[in-house]
């Protein structure tokens, strides 16, 4: 990636890790939602395609404060995609019906 200019940084996506949190919590308090690995994926896909990418850099070790002004922000649009992304992969899975794991 850029010939060594990128050393020990990191480009992190702020809204994947978001995503990926909040439907954790989700999937915890619900079971009527398939868990097998092929949908979770396709449910973050669909929420973070909607979704405005924030994108930023950290040193490794370095801890990342998070963006407290925009996360409520960020979360309340966060639930309401992964909750239109779970309608959308509940109605239409990609996985085999053996991959079905924990429904």
């Amino acid at each position: 990636m850029l010939d060594g200019v990128v050393g020990m940084k990191k480009l992190n996506n702020y809204t994947e890790t978001v995503v990926e949190q909040v439907l954790k919590e989700i999937l915890a308090d619900r079971d009527d939602i398939c868990k097998c690995e092929t949908c979770q994926l396709d449910i973050m896909a669909k929420a973070l395609n909607n979704l405005p990418p924030q994108y930023y850099v950290t040193d490794r070790g370095e801890v990342f404060s998070k963006l407290l002004a925009s996360y409520l922000d960020t979360r309340t649009k966060v639930v309401t995609e992964i909750t239109k992304a779970i309608m959308q992969v509940s109605r239409q899975p990609h996985h085999a019906a053996n991959e079905v794991a924990d429904k």
